[in-house]
C-alpha cells in the first residue's frame, strides 16, 4: 500500500507501507498431468487444498497436457496447512504416468528451491532479475 508524505502542507513523495510482514517468495510448479486425468478435475482438487495462487494455466503441448501454478510474493511456510497439504500431493502425484517441477524463489539472493516429483517434464526455468525498488 502506497501512502503520501506530507511535511507542513507540501506533499514530499510517497512510501511503501508493508501492513503483513513476513518472509515472501516467489513460487512456480509445473504438473504433468496423464491422459486419464481431467485437467479441470486437477486444478478444482489443487484448489481445495491450496487456493491463493495468482495464476493457473492448463497447457496441451508436445503431445501432453501439464497444468502450471503460480505465486507471487507469497507466505510459503512448510508449517502452513495448506502448503503442506499441497507439497504432500506432489510428493503422492503419479510417478509413472505424470510428475511435477517445483521450484521457489525466496527474498534472499541465495535462496532458491527446485524439487522434482515423479517423471516431470522441465519445461520451467528458474531466473533471478534485478529491478529497482524505492
Amino acid at each position: 500500500m502506497l501512502t503520501l508524505v506530507e511535511k507542513g502542507d507540501t506533499i514530499i513523495g510517497e512510501r511503501m507501507v508493508v501492513e503483513d510482514m513476513g518472509y515472501r517468495s516467489e513460487v512456480g510448479v509445473l504438473i504433468t498431468v496423464p491422459n486419464k486425468v481431467n485437467s479441470d478435475k486437477l486444478v478444482k482438487k489443487i484448489s481445495n487444498l491450496i487456493s491463493d495462487y495468482d495464476s493457473v494455466e492448463v497447457y496441451n503441448k508436445y503431445g501432453g497436457r501439464f497444468v502450471y501454478l503460480h505465486w507471487d510474493w507469497v507466505k510459503w511456510y512448510e508449517s502452513f496447512e495448506d502448503v503442506h497439504d499441497f507439497m504432500e500431493f506432489l510428493g503422492l502425484w503419479p510417478y509413472k504416468t505424470g510428475g511435477a517441477h517445483f521450484m521457489r524463489i525466496g527474498e534472499s539472493a541465495d535462496d532458491t528451491e527446485e524439487a522434482y516429483y515423479g517423471n516431470p517434464e522441465e519445461y520451467i526455468d528458474l531466473h533471478r532479475s534485478m529491478s529497482v525498488c524505492f
